[in-house]
């Protein structure tokens, strides 16, 4: 065994939790058995994993020489001890990471405050700026690009980057893009503790709040969905006085909670798919509407896309852009990467639908959804489930199974935690065990898709694991 497989496995992993000690400790444990496979992500070495990781090797290394003077009688014994030593500590290397990190924590905190204040001077410094909040369980990456795609027709944007949406990187981004010149912010809010929302607010206190949706997202964090839907409006508390709040009709728990979240009198919007447009028509490249007699055409086959576009439509319009002007940054629009992305395999005659980084139950049903409408083709589709659901993993996963079965001809299960419950669902369901697949690996379903699959069939990736998930 290459001990460095196993410390650049462990690093990785504290990278993806995100240097949180408890969910660390918890993914290193149950990805130990997986530290030899190929990794779907890479290490990115910041200045801060790079002192860590140096001070928790060298921690390690005097340690193995502690042990060696100690153990040994002469100096090639002791060597040797050390060298075994060093070897035992590349498999336990989270105990050298955790007594690195457990000491940093008030300084690292510290170093968050001062990255926070400053970033908040700066945009209190900005009267002019106006700022757009997305909060929601899914949808704000698409929610964000499409409102930023139509307002960059009139204005200077600046957008949070795919996986920027806490306080720091926000904060950061702030100190390196925004500036006199920037008309919009916008930011995509990500919320797994309950406060998230209202600390980011009160960096970027939003004059237009848009809430997505809410459903059992990040449910392992937050525990209940009360706690979860009292985290997404923490928007509508927090947002300016008078400022403008779009909500989604399309989703019943903002619906039924909204009404409590109005402390701030916002101005209230609505959308949904059917709230403003009219005569939609939807097919394999997108979908057509009608709003206020102007007819869009947008690349994107969600249903949900024509509610999110209709969002995007008020905030253009509450920011005072022309028809013209939306027209033109509706051409601009392009499918969001990963989330349901066509891409049409013009060698082998295969599309491939890619949602791999769409992981929630609505996202699942949307998916489902898109690939029925491929009704003289046949439907594969791949999945190794989804994640942070806690305690409704099992009822959702067999849910999903049962919603597959309706749809798909041919099922991969990459194999993880929940592959049980999908196959239970999919079998109960009537689905054809034959027609089931689980793949050890998402690599090994990869190199299986060229074997089973055929001209014109049509392939559907469904969420992708990182590899601190088991």
């Amino acid at each position: 065994m290459n001990p460095i497989t196993y410390i650049t496995h462990y690093i990785l992993i504290l990278q993806l939790e995100n240097y949180n000690i408890r969910r660390f400790l918890r993914a290193s444990i149950h990805t130990v058995s997986r530290a030899r496979q190929p990794k779907r992500q890479t290490i990115t070495w910041t200045k801060k994993l790079v002192a860590v990781c140096g001070d928790a090797g060298l921690l390690a290394i005097i340690v193995a020489l502690i042990l060696g003077f100690m153990l040994g009688q002469t100096l090639i014994p002791m060597a040797i001890i050390a060298l075994i030593a060093l070897y035992i500590f590349a498999l336990v290397f989270p105990i050298f990471l955790v007594a690195i990190l457990t000491p940093l924590a008030p300084f690292d905190a510290v170093v968050k405050h001062i990255i926070i204040r400053r970033a908040k001077n700066k945009i209190a410094a900005l009267p002019n700026l106006t700022i757009i909040g997305i909060a929601g369980s899914y949808g704000k990456t698409t929610m964000k690009e499409m409102v930023s795609t139509l307002l960059e027709e009139k204005y200077t944007v600046v957008k949070t980057p795919e996986n920027i949406n806490r306080s720091v990187g926000i904060a950061r981004l702030i100190q390196s893009e925004v500036n006199e010149k920037t008309d919009i912010l916008v930011i995509e809010l990500g919320e797994y503790t309950q406060g998230d929302i209202a600390e980011m607010t009160q960096l970027v206190p939003p004059h237009i709040g848009i809430i997505t949706g809410i459903n059992e997202a990040h449910l392992e964090h937050m525990k209940s969905m009360e706690r979860t839907v009292d985290t997404i409006f923490e928007l509508a508390d927090t947002m300016r006085n008078k400022g403008t709040l779009i909500l989604n009709t399309d989703d019943a728990r903002v619906m039924t909670h909204y009404k409590t979240h109005l402390t701030k009198k916002p101005r209230v919007h609505f959308y949904g798919e059917n709230t403003h447009a009219v005569n939609i028509v939807f097919d394999a490249k997108g979908s057509t509407f009608t709003i206020n007699e102007q007819t869009f055409t947008i690349p994107f086959l969600a249903r949900y896309a024509v509610g999110t576009f209709t969002a995007a439509y008020i905030t253009a319009q509450k920011l005072k852009l022309t028809e013209s002007e939306i027209q033109n940054g509706v051409k601009k629009l392009t499918p969001i990467p990963h989330r349901l992305e066509p891409i049409q395999n013009e060698s082998a005659d295969i599309l491939v639908i890619d949602d791999s980084y769409n992981g929630n139950p609505a996202g699942v049903r949307e998916a489902l959804d898109v690939l029925a409408r491929f009704k003289d083709k046949r439907k594969i589709y791949l999945t190794p489930g989804l994640v942070e659901l806690g305690a409704a993993s099992k009822k959702i996963h067999y849910t999903m199974g049962s919603e597959i079965a309706a749809v798909a001809d041919l099922v991969l299960l990459i194999e993880t935690s929940v592959t049980p419950d999908i196959l239970r669902g999919l079998q109960d369901a009537g689905f054809d065990r034959k027609k089931i697949r689980i793949c050890k690996t998402a690599q090994d379903a990869h190199a299986e898709l060229p074997i089973i699959t055929r001209p014109g069939d049509v392939v559907l990736f469904q969420n992708d694991w990182t590899d601190n998930y088991y």
